[in-house]
């Protein structure tokens, strides 16, 4: 899986979409703020006039928001992520956020055939421009083996358990 939508280039998303481009992912972005997406399309990324375009050809989408209030309107809000994946995607969301609104989420991806995993990031600035973040993540085994390869792009490589 070589073509990721991402969404959210704040402090962290900024860093994480970074370490994806340089670890050789096609990446298509998308921000509240569009300056933000400016020294990625630099560096190779294309950027998205709204969600749906930084999503319509991803195979993985991710996002990385600020908190549950971005998530719901980012995700559940009009012309969210919600309403543009499509059967066979995955999402990972890079937030961290309460349990329930992961629970609506994965719950809310599911009646549309799309896997969901929660991968929330933990970690500092230069971490995440550097690859070096703590990755959770919550969701099925078949997904979490099939997404590997990206978080450890993004993450510290840790013994796995479970």
């Amino acid at each position: 899986m070589k073509r990721i939508g991402f969404i959210g280039l704040g402090v962290m998303g900024g860093g994480i979409a970074g370490t994806l481009l340089k670890a050789g992912y096609d990446l298509t972005i998308w921000s509240r703020n569009p300056d933000q997406g400016k020294p990625l399309v630099k560096r190779g990324a294309k950027t998205a006039t709204n969600i749906a375009a930084a999503v319509k050809e991803a195979e993985v989408v991710m996002y990385s928001l600020s908190n549950d209030r971005a998530i719901e309107d980012v995700v559940f809000g009009p012309g969210g992520v919600l309403s543009s994946v499509r059967p066979g995607q995955i999402v990972l969301d890079c937030t961290t956020v309460h349990p329930e609104t992961s629970r609506r989420q994965s719950e809310a991806y599911a009646k549309k055939g799309v896997e969901f995993m929660d991968v929330p990031v933990f970690g500092s600035r230069s971490e995440a421009a550097s690859g070096g973040l703590w990755v959770l993540a919550g969701g099925k085994r078949d997904v979490f083996d099939s997404i590997r390869p990206i978080l450890g792009a993004i993450g510290e490589n840790r013994p796995l358990h479970g």
